[in-house]
């Protein structure tokens, strides 16, 4: 069942109706076929410009762009002084102090986030000493 438009209103309906159920116009066999050619035009249309595109994107793939250039691999970046620790290594290559040092990383963290609490009113002093243990 085609659908096509109706010559008033250009609401969509079947091309057996008889009229339009939008604006009531009646349906000649003359306006139906006009209706059918212009819906093939506009199919051609389409799939010309589809075709067109599908081409281009086509060319670009093959050609690569216009980008002449090798690409240069990719190489480890140098190891800084940070890298480099004089501190015992455990079984799996990292410091032995990088536990403790992560926990007093995190415990110097919640400190600093609790006295900006208390700077900003959210926490009290009596607060801030109840949850880190130490006086303000």
């Amino acid at each position: 069942m085609p659908i096509i438009a109706c010559p008033e209103c250009s609401n969509n309906l079947s091309e057996f109706a008889e009229s339009c159920p939008k604006c009531g116009v009646a349906l000649t066999a003359e306006m139906i076929e006009t209706q059918k050619k212009e819906a093939d035009d506009c199919r051609f249309i389409g799939g010309a410009v589809l075709g067109a595109f599908l081409l281009f994107v086509f060319i670009v793939a093959i050609f690569g762009g216009g980008k002449d250039e090798a690409k240069e691999p990719a190489t480890r970046p140098a190891f800084t002084t940070r890298s480099v620790s004089s501190a015992p290594r455990t079984a799996l290559g990292t410091p032995s102090h990088s536990r403790e040092k992560h926990l007093q990383d995190a415990r110097e963290l919640v400190m600093r986030g609790a006295r900006a609490a208390v700077r900003n009113g959210q926490m009290t002093r009596r607060e801030f000493e109840e949850y880190t243990g130490v006086a303000y």
